[in-house]
């Protein structure tokens, strides 16, 4: 008789949930060392096979319980190896995220996808300042996170926001964000953000990247070779598709420079406006 993938994932989730259960009869008189190793087969076991609805919560108890007394190195160590996991069993992901040391923090904030937004939220609203900037550095933050970061008004970590391809702004928040940006003596600001170069008849001629941005001009890494127009525009998507129109001054490797004929803030504001 032929096995059904779904007999075979049924019987793989008994055999966890049995050896959870197992390891859970050693648990209360185990030593300090072979708590750290079971936590780190526990993880292994984890991470390779992933975990049915049934046994997370045999996981989660089992995470606990062995966490509860560890040294922060191996507890860093256990957030890194679950950081990537798309699901992370609740109360194990809470515990991490909002562990004490930022060593055991940070990988759960910078990285994991099982954090949801709401508890997202929360940690972006009450978390210091240090794991503030680690959420920051997320490949992905959406509109209403970068608000609140921004509200937060840590120049470190709106500086690190800006810097991050992956955050989307509203308007608003971007102007507030440049404008308390820190900048280097000519006035430009870190700024990581796709753009698409367009000509006045609305034509693409690819997706590239600002580098800097200062009120009067901008710097943008080609994604390929040439150069852009005397006068274009870039729009920015990640930024409620906003545009701006820009004139070519320079052009060095993959790098161009341009000016901004219109000030940067003026051009946002008249869009904003809108």
């Amino acid at each position: 008789m032929m096995l059904q993938q779904s007999d075979i994932a049924s019987d793989t989730s008994e055999t966890v949930v049995k050896l959870l259960k197992l390891l859970d009869g050693r648990l209360d008189h185990a030593p300090l060392d072979d708590r750290r190793h079971m936590l780190k087969a526990v993880t292994y076991l984890f991470v390779r096979m992933g975990a049915a609805e049934n046994s997370l919560a045999h996981f989660d108890d089992l995470f606990l319980r062995l966490g509860a007394s560890l040294d922060v190195a191996t507890l860093a160590a256990f957030a890194n190896a679950l950081a990537p996991a798309p699901v992370v069993p609740a109360a194990t992901l809470r515990m991490l995220a909002w562990h004490e040391d930022a060593a055991v923090a940070d990988p759960i904030l910078a990285r994991s996808v099982a954090l949801s937004r709401n508890e997202l939220t929360a940690l972006a609203t009450a978390v210091d300042p240090d794991r503030l900037r680690s959420i920051c550095t997320r490949a992905r933050i959406d509109a209403e996170l970068s608000a609140i970061i921004i509200r937060r008004g840590d120049p470190a970590a709106t500086q690190r926001l800006l810097g991050n391809p992956g955050a989307a702004f509203t308007l608003p928040d971007f102007r507030n964000a440049v404008s308390r940006a820190v900048s280097d003596s000519r006035g430009r600001i870190e700024l990581r953000q796709p753009v698409d170069i367009l000509d006045f008849a609305g034509r693409r001629s690819g997706r590239c990247m600002t580098r800097d941005i200062s009120p009067r001009g901008v710097k943008i890494e080609l994604a390929g070779g040439g150069r852009p127009p005397d006068s274009f525009m870039i729009e920015l998507p990640g930024i409620e598709h906003a545009r701006l129109t820009c004139r070519y001054v320079w052009h060095r490797d993959s790098m161009v420079g341009a000016m901004l004929p219109e000030p940067l803030f003026d051009q946002l504001a008249a869009q904003q406006s809108r």
